[in-house]
Parts: structure tokens; C-alpha cells; sequence
């Protein structure tokens, strides 16, 4: 079931520098470099949208650069990155829209190696929501794709 995005968690933005982060909280940050100055709805998932069951991730970014719309989907974490990617793949299902872009990230304090249960994970519900995610150590930035 794909919840709708109320307006007033959507925040429209064309700055060069992004920032996502859990203000106050002293936890990671992720800063997206915006060169092309595209207009990208930075949506606060899980401190505003209801009708998620389970845990949802922080942020999702919409974007549409080319006729091609883009969604990443950001975890803000400490550690547990497993969790993180439930988050993530939670609310890509109720979230997702079809033939959309998905890129995943979590930005964890310390980044801990993969284990191979995790990788399991991350490749199943990768391929069936068709989204990669990449795992960030803290105060990392990317740049919109």
C-alpha cells in the first residue's frame, strides 16, 4: 500500500548543500551536494508521515532531473546497520512508487564489517524493491545522481 506524502512533511529545496540530520542529536550527518541546483523534496519520514507500520527511515529525497524520477532513501543510524536497512526497506514499501530511481543510504557512527546474514538480507530485499544501498560512515556527503 503506497501512503500518500502530506505537504506539510515535504520541504522544497534547489541549495547546493543538503543537509540531513537528527538535529540536537549529536548522531551522524549526511550532506548531498546539489551542483545543478535540481528542486529536491526533502521528506521527513519518520518524524512526520503516519500509516508507516514498522519503522520507517529519516529522510527520503524526490528529485526528477531528465523525465527520470529519483527517490533515496536515508537512515540516519549509530550503529545498527541491519536495522537501518529494515528502516529503509520498510519504507520503500509503503513509500516506493513505480518506476522510480532507488538509492538507499545509512549513515552510521561506525560502520562495522558486513556479515554474511546481512548480506543475504540486503540482496533479497534489494532485488525485489530494486533498490541498492551503500553504508556511510558519519559527516560523509554524496552527490545527487
Amino acid at each position: 500500500m503506497t501512503i500518500k506524502v502530506p505537504t506539510k512533511c515535504a520541504v522544497c529545496h534547489d541549495d547546493k548543500i543538503i543537509i540531513l540530520s537528527d538535529k540536537g542529536s549529536g548522531g551522524p550527518i549526511l550532506r548531498v551536494i546539489n551542483t545543478k541546483r535540481i528542486v529536491v523534496s526533502k521528506i521527513s519520514v519518520d518524524h512526520c508521515i503516519q500509516g508507516i507500520t514498522g519503522e520507517k527511515c529519516d529522510y527520503l529525497l524526490r528529485y526528477i532531473r531528465d523525465n527520470v524520477a529519483f527517490s533515496i532513501y536515508v537512515e540516519l543510524k549509530g550503529s545498527d546497520i541491519k536495522k537501518a536497512h529494515s528502516q529503509i526497506y520498510n519504507t520503500v514499501r509503503h513509500l516506493g512508487i513505480s518506476n522510480e530511481k532507488r538509492i538507499g543510504y545509512v549513515v552510521a557512527n561506525r560502520v562495522p564489517r558486513l556479515n554474511s546474514s546481512l548480506q543475504i538480507i540486503m540482496k533479497q530485499l534489494g532485488e525485489n524493491l530494486k533498490i541498492s544501498i551503500r553504508t556511510l560512515c558519519s559527516n560523509n556527503e554524496i552527490s545527487l545522481p
